[in-house]
């Protein structure tokens, strides 16, 4: 897994994180319910995700009862 210098990671690697498929995590991005996206190139195909997005993302779905 590859992590850039500002703490981002791929959609597969997004998802992998997630215990997620690669395809659910775009399904949710698409429905504007998965965590926050960085899109970049042409037609978007480059998707990359910030970890403490994903940490926050995770913790926003916790049940705390």
């Amino acid at each position: 897994m590859a992590i850039s210098g500002d703490g981002r990671v791929s959609e597969v690697d997004a998802a992998r994180l997630l215990a997620l498929s690669a395809g659910h995590l775009k399904n949710l991005r698409a429905a504007g319910e998965g965590p926050p996206a960085y899109v970049r190139g042409l037609a978007g195909y480059r998707i990359s995700y910030r970890v403490e997005d994903l940490a926050a993302w995770v913790e926003s779905g916790r049940d705390d009862t």
